[in-house]
């Protein structure tokens, strides 16, 4: 019991009767919580879970004689989930109980879908050499990351992610698992940067977003870094940060009290801004696209008829060169419209990270800067179709031009100008010709020309 005191304003005595002397206070389970007394480890969980009181109690002799046994917490007052045991919720989240759920959550990468998808595979491999359950990132936009909008399932198959022996786990049943848990998980932030990146450290914003969708993770400061010896070139670091990571941050950060015993955190939730791969396993490897978007590739290409699919993006180009760019596109569908081989095709498809229908909508997050001369250098692609260009037998197609040929209900996706990128790579890798200038449609070019 605890007894609380307070200085009266008056001098004369206060004599408090026996009922506010003596009468108990009530703490609720949310206050239990917020004070540690859920700290229990997971064998006493097991033995006294679902025990009648009347029969542990027993263990303390009479029930008059020492201190009562607590045979039941009042729940508060609207609480929004329902705690349950350690081992419980462990065992929903990571499939497993003979050692507590540990994951790796993908705040952010800082790379766009084509190169970013790459990085979550290593991030996969790390986790399973950790032997971590890896939380799906979501995606929107061509970025992956904790709090974007759509599921991760939505874009690829979760089993060709699996097939490097990862565990997995979506986002929505880890906030349940934050939520759930009786003891609220220990999370650490981890930035895994080029050793070139480091700078002064600023506040993320993905942490604050997931800091608000799982109010009671209890994150661990400062932040990690990991500065990673990288360059264009390959170079095998995987290895090392599974090797720190391993160990334990806090042996080589300062102090954590409220570290408790355990030698890890529950939680790395990564902040990842390389560039390049550290994982030799994943290097030239690439998810499947889930269903649905290959079943959508196809139909609104196939709208089209036969196809010339162009994949241009524009951000990762000097600007000054685009018109340089578009002049090349446009020999290039010259040349073609003189070999047989390419007569029946009389539409060209052209994805873009540029946005066709609406200047002020951005289809990528990172590309925030469209200026005068990427205006001019669509402009004069989009000139050539006209009547009297050089390529006015073809006809220039975009989503826009297609999608109400073949109507869709996958609204998440559609309101998702992101993933209008993702379509022509899919389609490309079964068409006969696929014109690309990334690293990533590049491979997809050649895998194309294998097939045809």
């Amino acid at each position: 019991m605890i007894l609380l005191s307070r200085k009266p304003k008056s001098t004369a005595k206060v004599v408090p009767s026996p009922e506010a002397v003596y009468r108990p206070i009530r703490v609720d389970r949310l206050r239990m919580e917020e004070l540690g007394m859920y700290d229990e480890p997971e064998w006493f969980d097991a033995e006294w879970m679902h025990q009648p009181a009347h029969a542990n109690q027993q263990s303390f002799g009479h029930p008059t004689s020492g201190p009562l046994l607590v045979t039941a917490l009042p729940e508060t007052k609207s609480p929004k989930h329902k705690y349950v045991p350690n081992a419980l919720a462990d065992w929903r989240l990571c499939g497993r109980n003979d050692r507590p759920c540990q994951v790796t959550l993908v705040g952010t990468i800082g790379e766009q879908e084509s190169k970013a998808q790459s990085h979550v595979q290593q991030i996969a491999v790390i986790a399973r050499d950790l032997n971590r359950t890896l939380i799906l990132p979501n995606m929107h936009k061509s970025r992956f990351g904790t709090c974007f909008h759509n599921r991760f399932d939505m874009y690829y198959d979760v089993g060709s992610l699996q097939t490097l022996g990862v565990r997995v786990a979506t986002y929505e049943a880890f906030l349940e698992w934050a939520a759930t848990r009786r003891t609220a998980p220990q999370a650490q932030v981890v930035e895994i940067m080029a050793w070139e990146q480091q700078t002064a450290y600023q506040s993320l914003a993905w942490q604050r977003c997931l800091a608000k969708a799982a109010p009671r993770l209890k994150w661990l400061k400062p932040a990690a870094r990991l500065p990673v010896r990288n360059s264009k070139r390959f170079i095998s670091s995987g290895r090392s940060v599974v090797k720190i990571l391993s160990n334990g941050l806090p042996k080589i950060l300062p102090s954590h009290p409220n570290m408790h015993d355990l030698d890890v955190p529950q939680i790395y939730a990564l902040d990842w801004k390389l560039r390049h791969p550290v994982v030799s396993e994943v290097v030239g490897r690439y998810l499947t696209y889930s269903s649905k978007i290959v079943r959508r590739a196809d139909d609104l290409l196939d709208a089209a008829g036969p196809v010339a699919v162009v994949h241009w993006r524009m951000e990762s180009v000097p600007a000054s060169g685009l018109v340089g760019c578009s002049k090349g596109l446009i020999n290039t569908f010259e040349w073609m419209s003189q070999q047989v081989e390419f007569k029946d095709i009389r539409s060209v498809y052209l994805a873009t990270d540029y946005p066709l229908e609406n200047v002020s909508t951005r289809h990528s997050g990172t590309f925030r800067d469209v200026g005068q001369q990427h205006h001019a250098a669509i402009d004069v692609f989009r000139r050539a179709f006209q009547p009297g260009g050089p390529l006015e037998a073809y006809k220039l197609v975009s989503y826009l031009d297609l999608v109400h040929l073949v109507p869709w209900v996958e609204t998440a996706l559609e309101d998702d100008l992101g993933y209008l990128e993702v379509l022509p790579s899919v389609r490309g890798i079964g068409g006969r010709t696929f014109y690309a200038g990334r690293t990533f449609n590049k491979s997809l070019a050649a895998r194309s020309r294998g097939r045809s």
